[in-house]
């Protein structure tokens, strides 16, 4: 019996030859011991390949085994990155904060929150928009909370008390999370 299971933030297929599997979550099919089998891994939407993992496989290279009895193999699939974003050499000093700056990272978080399998967050002035909304230190607080609470791990930020001890939004916080939020699994 061969199993394969799906896992990470993304999505995929996984098919095997002798065709017995097309599967994106959890799915197994009865083998003949010593049967050689190979497995293709097929990224979905916005997601790739990480790599393979159990029954010796490894890598994200199609996995070839032979079947001795019982066997897991899981394939990891992952959101795509980097995320684009405006404005990618902010500056400290040089650079306007604009409302697309704030408005393209609670996209990106929100993502990575849904993909993770928590809702997304409604954040203060959802009709931000350029010209008309100040950029105010709350937008910062809330991107950071959504983020660390998206991967359960709280981030190091300059001016951590962001909003209690400065309410000067600066490029740097900026950089800060695009950099989170380009570089977590």
């Amino acid at each position: 019996m061969l199993t394969v299971s799906a896992a990470g933030a993304g999505v995929g297929t996984v098919t095997s030859s002798p065709t017995s599997i097309t599967c994106g979550a959890i799915c197994s099919a009865a083998y003949a011991s010593g049967t050689v089998v190979t497995l293709t891994a097929t990224p979905g939407a916005n997601s790739f390949f990480a790599g393979w993992s159990g029954g010796g496989c490894s890598g994200t290279a199609p996995c070839t085994l032979t079947l001795g009895g019982a066997t897991v193999v899981t394939a990891t699939f992952d959101v795509t990155r980097p995320f684009t974003f405006t404005d990618p050499d902010l500056s400290s000093g040089f650079s306007i904060i604009k409302a697309v700056h704030i408005l393209e990272l609670r996209e990106a978080i929100n993502t990575a929150r849904i993909n993770r399998g928590l809702r997304a967050i409604s954040f203060t002035d959802p009709n931000l928009t350029g010209g008309s909304t100040t950029i105010q230190a709350v937008h910062i607080a809330e991107l950071r909370a959504a983020l660390d609470e998206a991967y359960a791990a709280g981030g190091t930020y300059t001016d951590p008390g962001l909003g209690v001890e400065t309410t000067v939004v600066k490029a740097m916080h900026i950089r800060e999370l695009r950099l989170a939020v380009q570089a977590l699994p």
